[in-house]
């Protein structure tokens, strides 16, 4: 009777394990959360320890290798790479374009005389019309109506790579801060410190790694299997 409540006792708890590890397979494959599949292992490893018998060490020995993998396996602060993207998001909208530099004009001095007047006519005409270099950057001829398109272009583009962050995909993550990142060089002050801290906060974001080969825990299911085939 008492080899038969003990053996009943360990496929109760051989059932609890193995769901356990079939939920921490799930999580790694469709959410790649590494922090709950280590959380499960080590309950289950738990688990064994305190049955404290033999028949189980090849599997603790599973566990144990799948857990060091899944320790070893780098991990990304999913969140607050959100959380950045999201921050240059609501500050977009503050960034100055490059159209709307203030020229500085130097003020003519007033000669005394019958030539005031033209002089001042002169001085008016000149801050009508003002040439400045602005080095290829087409931001000036931008009209008022187009400067909310660009920023929603922009605001889009920043949205799209957290998107891509969530995704996991590498490439589109990339492609869409570079886009936002060509933007912000070619429409807006690059002398802005807003301006310039955005850019510099993207190319940071740009060298993340999101798409990350995650391990499994193939060894600890082939052990469970194994057990269970020799039940």
């Amino acid at each position: 009777l008492y080899k038969d409540l003990s053996q009943g006792r360990d496929q109760w708890t051989l059932a609890e394990i193995e769901q356990v590890l079939l939920t921490a397979a799930q999580q790694l494959q469709l959410a790649g959360n590494v922090k709950a599949a280590i959380i499960a292992l080590e309950g289950a490893d738990t688990r064994l320890q305190r049955l404290n018998k033999p028949q189980f060490t090849n599997l603790r020995r599973a566990i144990a290798s799948d857990l060091a993998n899944l320790r070893a396996a780098p991990s990304l602060d999913e969140v607050g790479a959100s959380a950045r993207i999201e921050a240059l998001v609501a500050r977009h909208a503050s960034w100055p374009l490059a159209s709307a530099q203030g020229s500085e004009a130097a003020p003519a001095p007033r000669t005394a005389g019958v030539s005031s007047l033209g002089q001042e006519l002169w001085t008016e005409l000149k801050r009508l019309v003002q040439i400045r270099r602005v080095d290829g950057n087409e931001a000036v001829l931008l009209p008022p109506d187009q400067a909310y398109f660009l920023r929603e272009n922009l605001r889009l583009r920043l949205l799209s790579a957290r998107l891509a962050l969530l995704a996991q995909d590498q490439a589109a993550f990339q492609a869409d801060l570079r886009a936002a990142s060509d933007m912000l060089a070619r429409y807006f002050n690059t002398r802005d410190a807003g301006v310039a801290a955005a850019t510099k906060e993207i190319t940071r974001l740009v060298s993340l790694q999101i798409a990350t080969k995650l391990p499994g825990i193939d060894a600890s299911l082939a052990a469970l299997e194994a057990y269970k085939g020799n039940q």
